[in-house]
């Protein structure tokens, strides 16, 4: 066999110093800012649609409501709904047979309606409800009751001063019950029904409770009364008036000329003189006077046998409106011119000669013997031909008077010319 090698020991190797590095110095870093956290952006979700929510229906509430006559028609009122869009107005003009939607009001802010279409003596009924609009839908309460009312017109009626009183007269309501008669009492600021007359057929009012000088206002309403209720035109613009007592007057020849006189009003402006060449046929104001204290005017645009009639009133302007008192009874005068004459001795007495007067149907003599004292209507003269007449009922030595006036008679009036100057003689009995 072959011999085994002897191994030989390996030496172990020494370890060598690993020389140990010296680090450096590292900087301190400065503050470096921390970030403010960006937000991580997430994929946005889809949106799923939802459903529309169905609109709440509005709080309405059913109108209160009103009708009344008003000027020139119905008025219907009602409480304002501040949930409404407007209103309707249902109108039945067979007392609620038939129906129709009269009227619709598109503002919630308006509370009334007047319907003039409307007829005097006919019975209409109506009734009234909000609607509102939300969501494109119209929602509407139930209708209330509805309510009746006849209509009656307005009256177109005048007041005028009268005899003694104011008169208010008024156009006929053929459909009316009666009317009423208001007047203003300015103590108590306030109106009072002075008259209610119970037929359409009496169509003024005569008030007589008045006092010269003082203003009334007054206002009529027609009335219709069925089954216990009571329907009342409006009353209409009420109208004023001063109260003048009317004029006595007089009118009589004065020479050649007409003389008119009057009594004074106190409380009136002036007067007005109205004169008619025509017996009445036709008037014109003739004379306007502006005082009060003026009592008397003479006309002198007359023609002696004519006929002229005349009529004076007083009136009264406050803030530029003139009232007038009512025309008395017209007066009517022939114009007849004085008569000049003459007073003479005869052998049978006292000879009074005059002019003729061709528009005369006579004349009249007076006389007196007390120098003055007392007249009287001594001798009447038929027929304007006659001139002269003697007076043979006197005494040698005694003075008398004498006057001439010329008379017309027509008809059943006798017209008289204004009294000459008197004339005086001593009788001689030549």
């Amino acid at each position: 066999p072959k011999p085994t090698s002897t191994p030989t020991n390996t030496p172990t190797p020494e370890p060598t110093n690993t020389p140990t590095s010296t680090p450096t110095n590292t900087p301190v870093p400065t503050n470096t800012p921390v970030p403010t956290n960006t937000p991580t952006s997430t994929s946005t979700p889809a949106l799923t649609p939802t459903s529309t929510p169905t609109p709440e229906p509005p709080d309405l509430k059913g109108s209160t409501f009103t009708i009344d006559n008003a000027s020139n028609g119905i008025k219907v009122s009602w409480n304002q709904d501040s949930a409404a869009s407007g209103y309707e107005i249902l109108r039945s003009d067979d007392n609620g047979k038939t129906w129709k939607l009269y009227k619709t009001i598109s503002s919630n802010t308006t509370v009334s309606y007047l319907d003039t279409g409307v007829t005097n003596g006919k019975t209409y009924r109506y009734s009234v409800r909000p609607y509102a609009v939300v969501g494109g839908k119209t929602y509407r309460p139930s209708y209330p009751t509805s309510k009746a009312i006849l209509y009656l017109a307005e009256l177109t009626f005048s007041v005028a001063n009268a005899s003694g009183s104011v008169k208010v007269s008024w156009n006929k309501n053929a459909a009316a019950t009666g009317y009423e008669v208001l007047r203003w009492d300015e103590i108590g600021k306030t109106w009072k029904m002075v008259k209610s007359i119970n037929n359409n057929a009496t169509l003024s009012y005569v008030d007589t409770a008045v006092t010269n000088g003082k203003m009334y206002r007054y206002s009529v309403r027609p009335y219709y009364t069925a089954n216990g209720t009571t329907t009342r035109a409006p009353y209409p613009t009420s109208k004023a008036i001063v109260y003048l007592t009317g004029q006595n007057f007089t009118v009589a020849n004065k020479g050649i000329y007409i003389d008119l006189t009057w009594d004074k009003n106190a409380a009136a402006t002036g007067y007005e003189i109205l004169r008619s060449d025509d017996n009445g046929a036709t008037w014109k104001t003739y004379k306007t006077i502006t005082s009060n204290a003026t009592l008397a005017f003479t006309d002198t645009s007359v023609v002696t046998g004519k006929t002229y009639k005349y009529s004076v009133r007083p009136y009264k302007t406050v803030d530029g409106v003139t009232y007038r008192a009512s025309w008395p009874t017209s007066k009517a005068l022939v114009c007849l011119k004085i008569s000049t004459f003459s007073v003479a001795n005869t052998s049978k007495g006292i000879k009074i000669s005059w002019n003729q007067n061709t528009a005369a149907t006579g004349y009249e003599i007076l006389r007196t013997d007390d120098g003055g004292k007392t007249w009287k209507l001594y001798k009447s003269i038929s027929g304007n031909a006659t001139t002269s007449y003697v007076d043979t009922a006197v005494t040698k030595g005694k003075t008398y008077s004498y006057s001439v006036r010329a008379i017309k008679v027509v008809g059943s009036t006798t017209y008289r010319a204004s009294y000459a100057t008197s004339k005086s003689i001593t009788c001689t009995m030549k």
